[in-house]
Parts: C-alpha cells; sequence; structure tokens
C-alpha cells in the first residue's frame, strides 16, 4: 500500500523564498485554480492507496465557495472524508473563513470505516481516522506551540493504546525542535518512523525543518519511503509504500 501526507497549505501556491511568502500573503484570501491543479497533478503521479491532506479550504469566499477536498476527489475519481480541524464549539468555528479549513482523507475505496477525534487541548483538534484494508490511518495538525504539541500527543497515545489492528500517523507535526521532540510519544507506542533520514519537509524552497511525518506500528513492514521535491506548496509532499507483515 501507499500513503500520501501533503499539507497543501489551502492551495496557495509555493513561495519563492521567505520574503515572498510574506508579500504573498494576499494568496491565503483568494487562490487560483491552476494552483490547486499542480496538487492533484502531483497525488495522481503517487497513486496512493490513501492520501492524507492538511490545510484544504471546503468552500470559503478564499476558493469562490468550492470545496478543494471535492475538486480533488472528483478530478482523481476517488472518494473523500473530511473535517474542520477546529474543535466544534470553537471559536474559531464562527469565523467564514476558518470554519470551512479542513483535513481529508482521499481513497480508492467507497465508504470506508471513519472517525473524526478531537484532542483537548490546542487550536488545532482533529485527529481523523479511516480504515482502508484492515490498517487504520490517522492524520494530524499539530499546535504551533511546542507545550500544547506535547499535550496534544499524550492524548494522542491515549487514544491510539486502544488500537489493536496495524496503523499509521502521519500529518504536519509542526516539530521545529526536532524528531526528539516525538521521541516518548514513539517509545511509548513502538512506533517508528517512515522518514529514516530524517530528510526535512519545509519550507519547500529550501528544506531545512522535517514537519512532515508518517509514524507507523510494529506490524507494517516499510518497503519505500519519499520526500517529493515538488514545488505546489510551503511545505513538500511524503510518500512511504508499506505491506502488512
Amino acid at each position: 500500500m501507499k500513503f500520501l501526507v501533503y499539507n497543501i497549505a489551502y492551495g496557495t501556491g509555493a513561495p519563492a523564498n521567505r520574503l515572498d511568502q510574506v508579500l504573498g500573503l494576499h494568496r491565503y484570501l483568494r487562490t487560483k485554480r491552476r494552483r490547486l491543479e499542480k496538487i492533484i497533478d502531483c497525488i495522481a503521479d503517487f497513486s496512493p492507496d490513501v492520501s492524507g491532506l492538511l490545510e484544504v479550504d471546503n468552500g470559503s469566499f478564499r476558493t469562490g465557495y468550492q470545496s478543494q477536498g471535492s475538486l480533488i476527489a472528483r478530478a482523481l475519481h476517488q472518494s473523500a472524508y473530511s473535517a474542520v480541524k477546529y474543535a466544534p464549539g470553537s471559536i474559531s468555528r464562527k469565523v467564514p473563513i476558518l470554519r470551512r479549513q479542513s483535513n481529508i482523507f482521499l481513497t480508492q475505496e467507497r465508504k470506508r470505516p471513519c472517525a473524526f477525534h478531537y484532542l483537548d487541548t490546542g487550536m488545532k483538534r482533529l485527529a481523523l481516522e479511516i480504515e482502508v484494508d484492515g490498517v487504520r490511518f490517522f492524520l494530524l495538525h499539530l499546535s504551533l506551540r511546542r507545550s500544547v504539541r506535547c499535550r496534544q500527543l499524550g492524548t494522542l497515545s491515549g487514544l491510539l493504546r486502544s488500537v489493536k489492528t496495524p496503523f499509521l500517523v502521519g500529518g504536519d507535526f509542526n516539530a521545529f525542535g526536532g524528531s526528539g521532540e516525538l521521541k516518548d510519544f514513539m517509545d511509548s507506542l513502538g512506533l517508528a518512523s517512515a522518514n529514516r533520514q530524517e530528510s526535512p519537509t519545509f519550507p519547500s524552497w529550501h528544506p531545512e525543518k522535517q514537519l512532515d511525518y508518517i509514524l507507523y506500528s510494529k506490524e507494517i513492514e516499510p518497503i519505500r519511503f519519499e520526500v517529493a521535491p515538488i514545488r505546489a506548496s510551503d511545505h513538500l509532499p511524503v510518500m512511504f509504500e508499506f505491506k502488512v507483515r
């Protein structure tokens, strides 16, 4: 199986450098369809069995009220499973552009078991879960604050301890302090990182930090991992091919 994880930055494109990122903040208020098409082409080239996409706009004024998740799913002839990344009842759910900001799974199979877990701290709280062919996938986008990330990982660890099937955890962990931030979390669950070389994934114009991870349980046997040099976002996509032992 192949699992792709990609923070698509709401289809705002790939800045040329840090200055361009700052000067290009207007892209977050209006995105162009051609940038989303580049992301669609990227996913199609990988042909993953499961894609976990972060920072997806599911229909705000930024996209002309079109759901990026639905557009991508239709273009790839796949099914989308999505949820807003902010907790139900939170202030973020009441802000027009924020309440459409989602994370999604794409699969080639329809009607997959899917669940939405919300962590008990932080602004971005969603841990999206889906099951495909007996393997469970979790997708999350952790806080920018290290202390909050630590608490979020503690909550997630409690959730994952009850999982009795092979599973993978992917997403944007925002681990600006390095992979050492995840050591206790991984050790407590017996997880390994697909990115053994700790190749950086951010920023896409000059990768320096590994923010995007795929972690897997002991029942998973790795075959291939890749950080793709595709600049369609400020993050690089990561792809993991594996089989179940």
